[in-house]
């Protein structure tokens, strides 16, 4: 939990902060297994007066295969993917469960660069982040404003 502390403060913090990773993983025992969700901080693209900009922001994304590799019978060397719920049907619903409990509480994140809108495909933003990155410094350094979450 330390982690995630430190890597949500660097982001939320009003004065620029060195960047964290975050990377966690949760292992879940099932009927044939184990198999486990993988918790990573991704970066969010976005433009800013047509280039990429020096500092960056990031996300927390949590992720978990919708298939399975498995072997060729003539060709070891090479895969088929099947789908997950036919190798684990046990563990895909947790997943389903914790996204849909994780989108409950939160809402697609938006925010203003100049005059156009950015929606990064896949992010969530919580009522309590969407309060405290507008005073952020990369908010600040960059003029953008806050869509999400405003009434």
């Amino acid at each position: 939990m330390e982690n995630y502390i430190q890597f949500y403060n660097s982001f939320v913090n009003e004065v620029k902060q060195p960047r964290y990773t975050f990377v966690y993983s949760m292992n879940i025992t099932g009927k044939n297994g184990l198999a486990g969700f993988h918790i990573v901080s991704e970066e969010i693209n976005y433009l800013y007066n047509g280039q990429w900009p020096k500092d960056n922001m990031y996300y927390i994304r949590m992720t978990y295969p919708k298939g399975k590799a498995i072997p060729c019978e003539n060709d070891p060397e090479h895969f088929i993917y099947e789908d997950i719920l036919l190798h684990e049907p046990d563990i895909y619903p947790v997943y389903e469960k914790l996204t849909n409990s994780i989108k409950s509480f939160t809402k697609p994140f938006r925010f203003i660069n100049k005059t156009e809108e950015i929606k990064p495909s896949g992010v969530r933003i919580s009522e309590n982040t969407a309060k405290e990155l507008p005073l952020s410094y990369i908010f600040k350094q960059y003029n953008f404003q806050m869509k999400s979450f405003i009434k």
